[in-house]
């Protein structure tokens, strides 16, 4: 409802029928032992209107989205009021959780659309698959599993949808795969590949030792680093400001592109649109961070350099193959955003992996960006550091690492 201004004033909740039948569907799923994963691929493959995402996002059911719905008190008949507060007990604003024996629930009969035995039943049935699998939500994480203990989890998109390539079970062997298709089916995303997990492993640290931490890559980096010294304070200004400015064009665009998904709905021309622009945002704000005014280099020896370099290197490598969390401290070192891996059709020189006559329809391919500023920044007053091969560079002039892109066959 609506002010004479053309605000509004308040809100009347009305039951949609098409989607009151989505929502019984739903519970009635879960009482029949579906998982919540399995609803929502359900769900996309039928093409069935899903709850709004955040801007960005992909437009479909998630097996969180599922479990919001199972869990809003209002499909029952019963508004909850008072879950939080907004101030503590100084008065400050700072939001928290308020007790349960705090809410304040109110019956709306007109609202319901799932029944007490049916909600109920629902419910036993969740947590009844939450013991047998011994899981309890909400339960705090242990300290040593508050890190990854798979090298690439985070740090690998997909080619197709974007979103993350997570660690997955292929019969008994740990593999890879991407989320989306895996939680909301090939209606959302159709990159159904599973890779190795440690051939994917492998295939990373060898690209990475390979192609950044070379020393001739890291003796190039060292030239373009301390040319960079000479440059005057006046181009790193100007640098900053052009890159401010396209960094504040570009928040403005991804405003706009927000409230069109608002009003349109995700389409997929948008969403493709704002994923460019936030990946060049990002680029823009890492840029940012390394430049600074330049300061004049104390007087030492470019082969000097070079030799305490090299056992950085040496170092570095140890530590890749020393376990899990210190080739992933390496990864987050050299690394700009995120791998990628992409299925493609594989050549037709790859050897077939599972036998003669089995050779895999897709492949995935590897790409990557990477900086050696943290490596080098070290040891000279550069503003910035870049391996001159590749990953994303910090310097204006672009070039990209990885240009021999590794294959990783598929599971």
């Amino acid at each position: 409802m609506a002010k004479d201004r053309g605000q509004r004033s308040h809100v009347v909740r009305e039951i949609r029928e098409d989607e009151a039948a989505i929502v019984r569907r739903l519970f009635s799923m879960v009482v029949g032992g579906a998982g919540l994963r399995k609803i929502a691929r359900t769900l996309n493959s039928e093409g069935l209107r899903s709850p709004r995402a955040r801007a960005g996002r992909h437009h479909s059911w998630t097996p969180s989205s599922i479990r919001a719905v199972l869990f809003n008190c209002i499909y029952k008949g019963e508004v909850v009021w008072g879950r939080t507060k907004k101030r503590d007990a100084w008065g400050r604003r700072k939001e928290s959780d308020r007790p349960t024996d705090e809410w304040t629930v109110t019956a709306v009969e007109h609202l319901r659309i799932v029944s007490d035995e049916l909600w109920a039943t629902a419910h036993e049935a969740l947590q009844s698959r939450q013991k047998a699998y011994g899981f309890k939500r909400g339960a705090s994480r242990r300290v040593a599993a508050l890190d990854s203990k798979y090298l690439l989890t985070g740090m690998v998109e997909c080619g197709v949808c974007g979103g993350t390539i997570v660690q997955t079970w292929n019969g008994r062997k740990p593999a890879y795969r991407c989320w989306y298709n895996h939680s909301r089916g090939r209606a959302v995303c159709s990159n159904s590949v599973v890779v190795d997990m440690h051939l994917a492993d492998e295939v990373v640290l060898q690209a990475v030792d390979r192609d950044v931490l070379d020393l001739e890559v890291v003796a190039e980096a060292l030239d373009l680093a301390l040319r960079d010294l000479e440059q005057p304070a006046t181009a790193v200004a100007v640098r900053t400001d052009t890159l401010k400015n396209e960094l504040a064009r570009l928040e403005s665009e991804l405003s706009r592109y927000a409230e069109a998904i608002a009003d349109a709905g995700p389409l997929a021309t948008i969403l493709q649109a704002v994923k460019v622009r936030e990946q060049r945002r990002d680029a823009i704000r890492t840029e940012l961070k390394t430049l600074v005014t330049p300061r004049r280099a104390e007087a030492r020896d470019k082969s000097q350099i070079l030799a305490e370099l090299e056992e950085y290197l040496e170092k570095w490598r140890a530590m890749a193959r020393e376990g899990v969390a210190e080739a992933r401290r390496l990864l987050r070192a050299v690394l700009v955003g995120r791998f990628v891996f992409t299925p493609v059709p594989p050549p037709p020189e790859l050897p077939p992996r599972k036998g003669p006559g089995r050779k895999p329809r897709f492949i995935y391919e590897l790409k990557g960006e990477a900086t050696l500023s943290g490596l080098i920044a070290g040891l000279i007053s550069a503003s910035s550091v870049v391996a001159p091969t590749g990953f994303e560079p910090v310097f204006p002039s672009r070039r990209t690492l990885l240009p021999r892109n590794q294959r990783l066959a598929a599971c």
